[in-house]
């Protein structure tokens, strides 16, 4: 087989004018091995019917920059040395030591022939599939340093339909040709490439160039093609399954590929889009299933779900943003992405409390976890959460979760101390936000753990985790952090009128209305040492009691002060005698009564 350009020169007349033109041919001829199907044929054909028979061929392209528009030279020809009058519609001329007929009109083909006609049917067959067809994909690939990848390369191919026998020929050129780099395509900056490899990318069926464009840059190996020579790929009997760029066989190549990376968000975008385009919601999770297109807001880790959250959530979550849909991708596939988290039972999911409890150790240091107080000092460990990640982690339980028992095993209530303390139906947090400066001023300095409302820590579940401020509410917190046994000692730290604000709030009457203090905060009430006795002029600490130990008594009328002893209140008002006396059982001593006991005790 060898190759070859030739100038072919022409002369026509026009009246006494000569015009002459040059074309120049890239020829390829072909001389069957001596081991080959066709020369093994015509030695057995020479032995037994005395026919002479030279398994050689030729195919000849017009390469003339002007030969596309000359109709005449891309009418491709048959020659048996000579010209026969036979077209077969290819684009390139045929010359071949065929068995022609009598009168030369055309070649021997067809089954339904006697003896010798079959023989010449068979033998022109074999010489256009064994000889012809292998010169052509040669003359394809001679084509390529001459032409490129041109319209012109592309029009010298063999399209549409064909009649007898040249339709076999062209059946097995496609079939020489299938592994050949006969197709050029834009991957690593411009090669050839065998259609076996190639991946046919109709651009108005596909979508835009810039999709072909990515795709390249991936390494796909797709090739542009006119219309006709597309759909002869895809139609001819070549032995091969030709690929085709569709969302389905991109989503398979991707799912190989080692370079999604390297293609910025926009190229990412756009093959997520295509690669949707042919599926539904509820097959996406199977079918798109490995697919390294999915918008994060930050570097992807392995393996992880990927969220889809609002506004807030996307804000909240930022520590995670690896693990968050990018919210700034175009609305309509935000949208689709979005409804197919919902259905489809892929590794998208719509954000929620439920997925947020497993993260949550993310965001706060792990080893809070199921401690009942922890202290919270943003300004000095970078590791606690943030004042304003807090507004707006509280905020997101007010607006976005409904229960927030899901949180319970984390230190998430904010204390005027300075600690986060962990949701507690028995050990409760009291909401000091109605109660006076002065009030709350005498609970901290008690210990008793205060809500710090300047978090906007609201909820509507919150109230199983609160104390309310009111008289319950207030000596329930005080229980909470104080014993019976300890109780005078660690109110120490109070002074007098501390402790009057502290007992003029829990003898206010508003309290016992409808049993809001019932008999068990009554007898706690009791063991406060907020009451003051007498047994001095000042006003002191020391002369402050509880109304147990000893029994306390409100004093008798019309008795000098100086004889009253500590079992004698001092200094109340008319509305706390009154509370005292209906709820505490706390009697004014009469003052006969009072009198023996002076003086003849």
């Amino acid at each position: 087989m060898d190759a070859f350009s030739l100038d072919f020169l022409s002369e026509s007349m026009t009246g006494n004018v000569s015009h002459m033109k040059t074309h120049k041919f890239y020829i390829v001829q072909t001389m069957a091995l001596a081991s080959s199907r066709i020369s093994t044929f015509a030695e057995t054909a020479a032995k037994d019917y005395d026919m002479h028979l030279l398994p050689w061929a030729s195919v000849a392209a017009c390469i003339s920059d002007d030969s596309h528009n000359d109709d005449v030279i891309k009418l491709g020809r048959a020659f048996c040395f000579l010209p026969l009058p036979v077209k077969t519609g290819l684009h390139v001329h045929i010359n071949g030591y065929f068995e022609v007929s009598s009168n030369r009109r055309g070649i021997w083909y067809g089954d339904d022939m006697d003896r010798s006609g079959r023989i010449r049917s068979v033998w022109n067959k074999l010489l256009l599939e064994d000889v012809v067809a292998p010169s052509f994909a040669k003359l394809l690939l001679g084509m390529q340093s001459l032409l490129g990848p041109t319209k012109h390369y592309y029009s010298l191919w063999p399209v549409g339909s064909f009649e007898d026998p040249w339709n076999s020929l062209v059946e097995h050129i496609y079939r020489n040709i299938s592994g050949s780099p006969v197709l050029y395509s834009d991957v690593e900056d411009g090669k050839w490439i065998s259609p076996e490899e190639a991946f046919l990318h109709d651009m108005d069926i596909s979508g835009s160039k810039e999709l072909g464009d990515i795709l390249a840059q991936l390494g796909m190996p797709i090739v542009h093609l006119p219309n006709n020579l597309y759909n002869m790929l895809l139609n001819c009997k070549s032995g091969v399954h030709q690929k085709v760029v569709t969302p389905d066989s991109v989503r398979h190549y991707l799912r190989r590929c080692k370079f999604t990376n390297a293609i910025d968000r926009f190229s990412k975008l756009m093959l997520l889009e295509y690669c949707l385009e042919d599926l539904i919601d509820n097959n996406v999770g199977t079918d798109a299933s490995g697919l390294p297109l999915i918008p994060l807001a930050n570097d992807p880790r392995k393996g992880s779900l990927i969220l889809f959250a609002t506004e807030l959530e996307y804000e909240l979550l930022q520590q995670i943003s690896d693990r968050l849909v990018d919210r700034s991708i175009p609305l309509h596939l935000l949208s689709r992405l979005t409804a197919i988290a919902k259905v489809s039972g892929a590794n998208l999911v719509i954000f929620s409390s439920s997925e947020f409890v497993p993260l949550f150790s993310k965001f706060v240091p792990a080893e809070w976890k199921y401690k009942k107080k922890v202290h919270w000092d943003p300004n000095s460990n970078c590791t606690h959460p943030n004042s304003s990640w807090f507004v707006l982690f509280w905020r997101y339980l007010r607006e976005q979760c409904e229960k927030l028992y899901l949180f319970e095993d984390w230190p998430i209530l904010p204390s005027l101390s300075g600690h986060l303390c962990k949701p507690s139906r028995q050990e409760k947090l009291l909401n000091v936000e109605n109660l006076s400066n002065e009030m709350q001023h005498v609970l901290v300095k008690i210990g008793c753990k205060i809500l710090n409302t300047n978090y906007c820590v609201e909820h509507s579940d919150l109230f199983h985790y609160m104390y309310d401020a009111d008289g319950a509410g207030v000596l329930d917190s005080i229980f909470d952090v104080l014993t019976k046994d300890g109780i005078c000692q660690l109110l120490q730290c109070l002074q007098a009128e501390e402790r009057d604000v502290l007992r003029r709030f829990l003898l206010d009457p508003t309290w016992y209305v409808g049993k809001q203090m019932d008999d068990s905060h009554i007898e706690n009430c009791k063991w406060l040492p907020i009451y003051r006795v007498y047994g001095g002029e000042a006003a002191e600490n020391s002369n402050y009691s509880d109304l147990v130990n000893p029994r306390k008594h409100l004093p008798p009328s019309d008795c000098p002060e100086c004889l009253f002893c500590g079992e004698f209140i001092y200094n109340l008002s008319n509305t706390e005698e009154e509370m005292l006396s209906r709820y505490y059982g706390i009697e004014r001593m009469r003052k006969t009564q009072f009198l023996q006991a002076a003086y003849f005790t």
